[in-house]
C-alpha cells in the first residue's frame, strides 16, 4: 500500500520536478474530488503525507500520479505533456467508474446512483 509520501515521489520523478508536498497533497486532493464526483464517492481527502488514500493501491499511479503529475506540467506552460496526462486521467477514470464497485462506506448516496453516472458518459 502506498502512502501518500510515496506518491508524492512518483509524482515529482514523473514531473522531474521537486514541487513542494502540500501543493502536491492538494493537486492529489482536486483528483479525489474529480473521482468523487464521477464515481458517485465519497473517498476521503489527504491531510498528511503519511496516511494511504482510501482509493485501492491499484488506481494510484492510474489516476492520482497523472493528475498531480500534470499540475505541475500545467503550471511550467508544457502543454503537450499536461494535455497527455490529463487525457491519461480522464480515460483511466472513466475505466475506474465502471470497473470499480465503490464500496457501501464511500458510496455518496446525495448524487443518485452510479448506474446513472455511467449511463451519462456511454459507459454501459
Amino acid at each position: 500500500m502506498p502512502n501518500v509520501a510515496e506518491i508524492i515521489e512518483a509524482v515529482n520523478t514523473l514531473a522531474d520536478e521537486q514541487s513542494p508536498t502540500n501543493q502536491i497533497i492538494l493537486w492529489l486532493n482536486n483528483a479525489i474530488a474529480r473521482i468523487n464526483m464521477e464515481a458517485n464517492a465519497k473517498f476521503p481527502f489527504i491531510k498528511t503525507e503519511t496516511e494511504t488514500p482510501a482509493i485501492p493501491d491499484e488506481w494510484h499511479f492510474l489516476l492520482l500520479v497523472p493528475y498531480a503529475t500534470a499540475r505541475i506540467k500545467q503550471m511550467d506552460s508544457s502543454q503537450f505533456e499536461y494535455r497527455d496526462l490529463f487525457d491519461e486521467f480522464e480515460t483511466n477514470l472513466k475505466a475506474f467508474v465502471f470497473l470499480y464497485p465503490i464500496p457501501d462506506e464511500y458510496k455518496n448516496a446525495e448524487i443518485g446512483d452510479a448506474q446513472s453516472i455511467k449511463v451519462i458518459y456511454g459507459v454501459d
